[in-house]
């Protein structure tokens, strides 16, 4: 996969005032199975507790990208977008893996109805659109920007997460 290791670190406040640095972890023009196989290394290094926010435009593959996290941890039936239910858990083993659409909610403080906090104590958590939750994010998680590619067929994506996230995923541009 070509993709270039980055440098970058952006330093932002969290929701609780105190300095977060966030670094690049890799910057990609990517097909839709490269796309797949960045979700299934993402996954298989996820633990309980993990939040993955996915941001970008309709269309871009943030359902595909948590679909493929699925299949890469064993799921084997249907995956549907959430953008109707708002969310959807999977029991995959060892811990369940939710996956949240907020592009319907209207406010913020509807997600809480949708069982987001015990999502983020209990699994693993993938989020579409995540801007919508508005200062609820925790800030230890990773995010991922997906933007179109002059190519439709292509793919920029950024993975960006803090120290741990970095320790945990390097290495993910070297082979499968």
């Amino acid at each position: 996969m070509p993709c270039a290791r980055v440098a970058k670190v952006y330093e932002g406040r969290c929701t609780r005032g105190r300095v977060l640095a966030m670094a690049d972890i890799i910057a990609c023009v990517v097909n839709m199975a490269q796309l797949e196989l960045v979700a299934a290394k993402i996954a298989r290094k996820a633990v309980s507790g993990d939040i993955v926010a996915l941001h970008g435009d309709l269309g871009t593959g943030k359902t595909t990208f948590v679909r493929a996290a699925l299949r890469s941890l064993g799921w084997q039936d249907e995956v549907p977008s959430p953008t109707f239910t708002l969310a959807q858990v999977y029991d995959v083993d060892p811990l369940p893996v939710w996956h949240f659409d907020l592009f319907r909610l209207s406010h913020p403080q509807e997600v809480v109805e949708l069982g987001i906090e015990e999502a983020f104590s209990d699994g693993v958590s993938f989020i579409e659109w995540p801007e919508r939750l508005t200062g609820q994010m925790p800030s230890d998680h990773l995010d991922i920007i997906l933007r179109f590619a002059e190519d439709p067929a292509l793919r920029h994506i950024v993975v960006r997460g803090d120290a741990p996230w970095v320790q945990r995923l390097a290495g993910m541009c070297d082979g499968p």
